[in-house]
Formats: structure tokens, sequence, C-alpha cells
């Protein structure tokens, strides 16, 4: 028996890395090296989030963010060392999901205290 009756759960195990190889090569070189970068800081620190299942899920919470939002999270989870403090994938998920559903509402509140630049008038 492979699945749960109930559920439907699958118990097979099934390989997720090359899913995984497979979803970070639709990304940037350089979003993917700094996924690279947090995943081995996370791995390093954080003995339960050490599998290869974990990080998978994380992968899947991420895969519809843009690399910008991914860059900017991940550059202030690994300023900020958070994984020192045992917080891993989940909680870089949660700031990644966060920023990519604020991020307008965030520029647009960051133009309004800032300010619009000025026309640009033609001298005569």
């Amino acid at each position: 028996m492979d699945s749960c009756p109930v559920c439907g759960y699958n118990y097979r195990q099934t390989n997720r890395k090359p899913i995984i190889r497979s979803m970070l090569a639709k990304r940037r070189k350089s979003t993917q090296q700094l996924l690279f970068l947090a995943s081995s800081k996370i791995k390093e620190n954080i003995p339960s989030d050490a599998t290869v299942e974990k990080q998978y899920r994380f992968i899947l919470k991420i895969q519809f963010a843009s690399d910008d939002v991914i860059k900017w999270a991940t550059n202030r989870y690994l300023e900020a060392k958070h994984y020192s403090q045992a917080k891993g994938y989940a909680y870089l998920a949660a700031i990644i999901c966060n920023h990519d559903k604020d991020r307008d509402v965030l520029v647009k509140r960051e133009q309004d205290i800032r300010g619009s630049k000025p026309p640009i008038r033609k001298l005569q």
C-alpha cells in the first residue's frame, strides 16, 4: 500500500533533489547563488532544517515570488544573521511571501514620503 486510504498521502519516498534543481534553474544565477548561501547557512546552524524535504517545501512556498523580492528578503535574512537564532526555512519563506504581498504598498508609501521627481522643463 503506497498511499493512505483516507487522505491519499503518498508514502513512497521520491527524490526531491532533481525537482529542487529544476525549480532553481528557472531563477537568475545571482538569485540561485544567494539561495544556495542561505540554504548552506541554515543547514549548518539548524539541524532540524537540514533535510531535503524542508528545502523542497521552502522552494515550493517561494516559487511564485519574483527574483527581486527573493534577493531583497534573503539579503536581509543573511545580514541580520537570523540563521544563528535558529530561524530557518519557514522564517525566510515568511519574509519573502510577506514582502511579495506588501511590496506595491511599500513602494507607494516610500514615494509618498520622499516625493516624486519634479517635472523636466525645457529652457527657452
